[in-house]
């Protein structure tokens, strides 16, 4: 089940308030929702935290609370959209989390950390822009093809998005290729 880690929505990594993090917390719950056509169920999980080392990661580990979300994308389709043999359970690794670190938003790939930064609460994006930002996220740890090959999945997510699963143009709202 991918997490909505709802924790770091509400206070940065200084322990203070997220202005707009409840409202943007809400809207990737929107977009998780029409994602997997669940709702979240709450929960907790051992998630990375702390100050991220070069390759993304982090060896600390914390209990965060937050909202489930399962299935795997249910428009999904492993052969059409090129998916990897294990695309469900990457989704089922996945974190969604906010980071006052991050300049847009990103996933460290060995981690399965999708991260949101403070630019999402200074700009208004609807529920389906986000729901094409986690799917832009997520399908650079999906891809059957080498993560390494970034112009390569931004071109296929195209395909993707826009043609498989008929998402309007463009397939990332928040592009800075």
């Amino acid at each position: 089940m991918a997490f909505l880690c709802t924790e770091t929505f509400l206070a940065g990594s200084d322990g203070k308030a997220v202005d707009g993090g409840k409202r943007l917390q809400s809207r990737l719950e929107g977009a998780l929702h029409n994602l997997t056509n669940t709702k979240g169920r709450p929960g907790t999980r051992s998630v990375h935290c702390g100050t991220k080392a070069e390759d993304g990661q982090s060896d600390t580990l914390a209990d965060r609370t937050g909202l489930n979300f399962a299935p795997a994308p249910i428009k999904l389709r492993e052969e059409r959209d090129f998916l990897s043999e294990e695309w469900k359970q990457i989704w089922d690794d996945c974190t969604i989390e906010f980071s006052d670190e991050e300049a847009g938003a990103s996933i460290y790939v060995p981690d399965r950390r999708i991260r949101f930064g403070p630019f999402f609460l200074m700009h208004s994006y609807t529920i389906t822009d986000f729901e094409k930002i986690v799917l832009h996220e997520y399908l650079h740890a999906a891809f059957r093809f080498d993560n390494t090959l970034k112009s390569f999945h931004h071109g296929m997510m195209e395909q993707v998005l826009i043609y498989n699963l008929r998402y309007k143009p463009p397939a990332n709202p928040v592009s800075v290729d």
